[in-house]
This record gives C-alpha cells, structure tokens and sequence, in this order.
C-alpha cells in the first residue's frame, strides 16, 4: 500500500502489504515490546532507498537492471524514491547515538528530499552510457503483479511479484524527516549529485563500471 500523504516518523505501522514490509513491521512491534519488557533503551530508525559504496541492492542492483534493459519504471517514472546516501544515513544513526532525546523514538532514514525514479535510474544510466530507461504501463505492471498475487495465493509460496512493488515505485510522497531535525539535529550534508559521483568512483573502482 502507498505511504500516507504525510508520511512522517510517528506515522502509524502498516502490518499488510508485501511480506517484506509486514516482517518489517512486526520487527518493530517485538522490539518495541521487549525494550518495554525488560526495561532497555530503544531508538528505531527505519532506512529508505540507502545507495552509495557497498551499498549492494540501491547500487549495484540497479546498475545491473539497468545495464540489463531491464523495466526499471512504472509509467514516466515519475514516482518518488527517498534515496537516501549511505553517509547521511551514518550522520543519523550517530546522532541518535550521541542524543537522549533519540531514545524512546523513531526516526526515517530519509533525506526529506526525494527524487524521482527517473532520475535515480537515470543517474546509473548514464554511468554506462545508456540513454533510455525502459518502462511498464502501471496498468499493466497491476495486472501482472494481481495474476502472480493470484498464483501465490493458490499456491501457497509468496508472489514473485507484489502489487505494493507497483505502488512503491509509483507514490509521489516525500517522507517527512523534520523530527530528526528538531530533535538531533539532523541535515543531510551530502547531495544527490554528490552521492551518485561518489557511488560511481566506487563503482569504477571495484570494476564494475
């Protein structure tokens, strides 16, 4: 399901969906019960989109989709990703390290200015000269993911693909990070343009460009 309009760190759990959003839901809910339980401090921060070096399934994975030909957007590709540069994800977590006030909450591990997928994609394109992004009809992308949701369900294994994948790659919501402002302190130093020329020095240098 797409993201409330408002998206924010208090935002209300989500415990449907795809069974990745679900076991991340309920990951939260456990160790929220066992901090209470046994009386322990606890900050949760939740990662968005996080590339950069090392940075495997918002790096390299994409790199490869897109090298691939692979169906990389849903429609124009004007949905939103909360890219977030693995070195403003850092700054956070130690922020919420070093602040009492961090304890207790939780934080998205977001940048507060998304991109589109165009340009996220894009960015790896013209790391390996490609000039076109191949994409889906959302119509079409809906009616894929419903017959694999269908074959899942007969079945009894998980959907090769879920329609809250479609729904991922197609919100237009920007999460709301003024809490880890106001609390921590918390400003991305490191831009989107900055982040994908270090990603792509990485990505030269361990040969995979």
């Amino acid at each position: 399901i797409p993201p409330p309009r408002d998206a924010h760190s208090d935002s209300p759990l989500a415990f449907k969906g795809d069974f990745y959003s679900v076991s991340k839901a309920e990951g939260e809910r456990a160790a929220l019960e066992f901090s209470r339980t046994h009386h322990l401090p606890l900050t949760i921060i939740r990662p968005d989109c996080t590339y950069g070096p090392r940075a495997h399934s918002w790096s390299v994975v994409p790199l490869q989709r897109v090298r691939r030909g692979a169906p990389v957007l849903i429609g124009n590709g004007d949905g939103i990703c909360n890219a977030v540069y693995i070195d403003n994800l850092v700054d956070l977590i130690i922020l919420s390290l070093q602040n009492d006030a961090a304890i207790g909450e939780s934080f998205i591990g977001a940048e507060g200015r998304g991109v589109t997928w165009r340009e996220f994609y894009g960015a790896y394109a013209r790391m390996i000269g490609i000039a076109r992004l191949n994409s889906m009809p959302r119509a079409l992308a809906l009616a894929i993911t419903t017959a694999f949701e269908l074959i899942a369900k007969i079945t009894g294994t998980p959907p090769l693909v879920a329609k809250s994948s479609i729904e991922f790659y197609s919100h237009r919501i920007v999460f709301d990070i003024s809490k880890a402002t106001r609390l921590l302190g918390y400003q991305p130093r490191i831009s989107f343009a900055e982040g994908m020329r270090r990603t792509e020095e990485w990505l030269r240098a361990e040969k995979l460009l």
